[in-house]
């Protein structure tokens, strides 16, 4: 065997550690890149899995676990039927609601223009109205505190009021106490009677304060209108309640049960179109679904 003569051992030594590095790295950069494409690999799996292929055929069967219940029912093929049903009929009930909708506007497009051109007309009316009110209420409150001092008095001039009032409020403990609180009330304002302004008082009042206005032209216009609006926005609302009850009913669902049936093949819908992965679905559900599925976008 051959010895390594001396300079031989010295020169590798020199070169020893350095060589010693670029062999470590050369070994570590195999399994790193090994590692790198599996990532990626592991990566374009996902990608591929998530939007699914091109070809349309991503109604893939990798559905997933779902928790079923009272709302959440399985989208068995019977169940589907059901909902395609229910949103027939439900369509049908509709049937007069763009013609709704389209007076719903009108009125409520014909109110703002009315309300561009007269509403400061009408907030003026509105603001002469409310001040003439509140002078009203406070003289007519100042009357009535007064009458109520001054009612200890009469009744002290009085025997007469005394036994009324006695009477009054021996009706009152027993309509109380049989829980006739329409006798309550009706004595109630009896009392109130005897505190209540005199026609003179009022008289006086409407000579100090003015006689309350009615409504002005262009308020009773607006009321008309915006009366048209709401009536119009309130049978919408019925008719689109009676068709959410009649989906139901004609589904053989409960009304949650239909809604949260409809969301989901809604969804089912929008992810098989973009050919994203299915979520929210068991395999069996993504199979009834895809049988389906022409006669599900109809409805929908």
């Amino acid at each position: 065997m051959r010895v390594p003569s001396v300079t031989t051992s010295r020169r590798f030594r020199r070169l020893g550690a350095p060589l010693l590095a670029v062999l470590a790295l050369a070994t570590m950069a195999i399994p790193a890149q090994a590692q790198l494409g599996g990532l990626m690999k592991k990566a374009k799996e996902k990608v591929a899995k998530e939007v699914g292929d091109k070809s349309g055929a991503n109604a893939a069967l990798d559905g997933e676990d779902v928790a079923f219940d009272a709302v959440t029912v399985e989208l068995t093929a019977e169940r589907i039927d059901g909902v395609i049903r229910g949103l027939t009929a439900s369509r049908a009930k509709l049937a007069g609601r763009p013609a709704l909708v389209a007076r719903r506007d009108a009125a409520a497009e014909a109110l703002s223009n009315y309300l561009d051109k007269h509403g400061i007309e009408i907030d003026r009316a509105k603001e002469q109205r409310h001040t003439i009110t509140s002078c009203r209420d406070d003289a007519f409150r100042k009357i009535v505190e007064a009458n109520s001092e001054g009612m200890a008095a009469r009744m002290m001039a009085s025997p007469a009021l005394q036994q009324k009032m006695q009477n009054i409020s021996q009706r009152i403990a027993a309509a109380q106490q049989k829980g006739d609180a329409g006798e309550v009330q009706k004595l109630q304002a009896e009392i109130e009677a005897l505190t209540a302004p005199a026609a003179a008082d009022s008289a006086k009042v409407t000579k100090s304060c003015g006689a309350v206005p009615g409504e002005s032209e262009a308020e009773k216009e607006a009321k008309s209108l915006e009366n048209q609006r709401n009536q119009a926005d309130q049978e919408l609302r019925s008719m689109e309640e009676g068709s959410n009850a009649e989906a139901a009913k004609s589904s053989g669902l409960s009304p949650r049960a239909f809604a949260m049936a409809r969301e989901r093949m809604e969804m089912y819908l929008s992810r098989a179109k973009s050919n994203s992965r299915q979520r929210g679905l068991t395999s069996g559900e993504i199979t009834a679904l895809n049988a389906r599925r022409s006669d599900i976008e109809k409805a929908m």
